[in-house]
């Protein structure tokens, strides 16, 4: 009896290992490409998303060309670059590597990091090839920014924003916020254009997981969970004139 609960118990020591050594092959999965930058610990850093190849799978989208999603986000990369002097991170879920961005790679080599990887190359991003929410895979990639950037880790408050907006009144608003604050959101609890979490929090706000397929909801739900003095809460910020990825319409305001 004593023989086979022994050998129960090693044969359940041989699996627990075997998963947890292939949790760490996964996710030790490197991305395509990281500008990283060892020595920068910026107080905010802002975090962009960026899809410039979408999915198929993809729903409630409108701009697909991958011409004109690079373009809007080339435009806007440039625009915190040369308007502010916030450090930026830009993630890439889609295997883009911004070329186009090597001046800016060497004009802003201390404020610009970019990450860029491919979600199919990812065992453990397999849940995403059937998922239509974009909000998913922003999800995602915020993860995996966090991951592999060598700048978010030390900064103490992280704002992600969608990665085709520039929002030219964020800086003064991140100057003057109070150190205590744990969470951002915009001043309509709904949208999600603009999320930002404390390093600290960065877990809670930004876990990868959600089963709402509106995934507004999610962040709006997440952050309510903090008492409001603790949250940020942004006014309707104007900025210059976007297309909406998910509409014919145009932004002129966050």
């Amino acid at each position: 009896m004593e023989t086979k609960t022994t050998i129960t118990l090693i044969a359940m020591a041989i699996v627990l290992i075997a998963v947890i050594v292939t949790v760490i092959i996964l996710y030790a999965r490197p991305p395509l490409a990281v500008a990283c930058m060892e020595n920068i610990s910026p107080k905010c850093t802002i975090l962009l998303t960026c899809t410039v190849n979408v999915g198929s799978q993809v729903g409630n989208l409108y701009q697909k060309n991958k011409k004109d999603r690079l373009g809007v986000y080339l435009k806007s990369i440039r625009r915190w670059l040369n308007e502010t002097a916030l450090t930026v991170v830009v993630v890439e879920n889609s295997g883009y590597t911004f070329p186009e961005l090597k001046h800016e790679r060497k004009k802003f080599c201390r404020r610009l990091e970019i990450i860029t990887f491919l979600e199919g190359n990812h065992t453990h991003a397999a849940y995403l090839s059937t998922a239509t929410s974009k909000g998913w895979h922003e999800f995602y990639a915020i993860n995996m920014a966090m991951r592999y950037s060598c700048v978010l880790r030390k900064s103490d408050f992280i704002v992600k924003v969608t990665g085709r907006y520039f929002v030219p009144g964020l800086e003064a608003i991140l100057r003057s916020k109070p150190q205590n604050i744990k969470a951002l959101r915009q001043s309509n609890p709904q949208r999600c254009e603009i999320v930002g979490a404390s390093i600290v929090e960065f877990g809670k706000v930004f876990y990868y997981r959600t089963m709402k397929d509106i995934v507004e909801f999610e962040w709006e739900e997440r952050i309510l969970a903090y008492d409001s003095k603790d949250v940020l809460t942004l006014p309707e910020l104007t900025i210059p004139s976007t297309p909406q990825g998910g509409t014919l319409d145009t932004v002129i305001s966050l």
